[in-house]
């Protein structure tokens, strides 16, 4: 099942990340938004699984915002992009799914890509026997 992506960051982040993830075939279409607000308004229509959300772009509101967006949409993945170690606890205590830090690995982002589809199709399998 190919997952549907948004990525909330500035403009080199979102054009790094889309050009490795349009070569991933379990990425089914990726948004982008260089904006806080046009990033939570197109999470709020789309519904993407899985959400890129660069902490820097953010600033100090970075933990409301990830609280915000696991609300209204709970099942969505949220990947924080971090500058640094500090960050890493109040973006997973605000409810990140996962943690990146800025010049993570092709191969980093794609064991998280691999380990994300299989938990959503586990998940998937998981209510259709329900």
């Amino acid at each position: 099942m190919a997952i549907k992506t948004l990525i909330i960051a500035e403009t080199r982040i979102c054009d790094s990340l889309l050009v490795v993830l349009h070569s991933m075939s379990e990425i089914a279409s990726v948004d982008t938004a260089e904006e806080i607000e046009l990033g939570l308004m197109m999470s709020r229509e789309n519904q993407p699984a899985l959400v890129f959300l660069d902490a820097g772009l953010a600033k100090q509101k970075t933990t409301e915002l990830i609280q915000q967006m696991k609300n209204e949409n709970p099942s969505a993945r949220l990947i924080a992009l971090i500058d640094s170690i500090e960050q890493r606890r109040q973006v997973l205590e605000a409810g990140a799914s996962e943690v990146l830090i800025k010049g993570f690995s092709m191969a980093q982002l794609s064991e998280l890509i691999r380990r994300l589809q299989e938990e959503h199709l586990e998940n998937a399998s998981l209510r259709q026997k329900h």
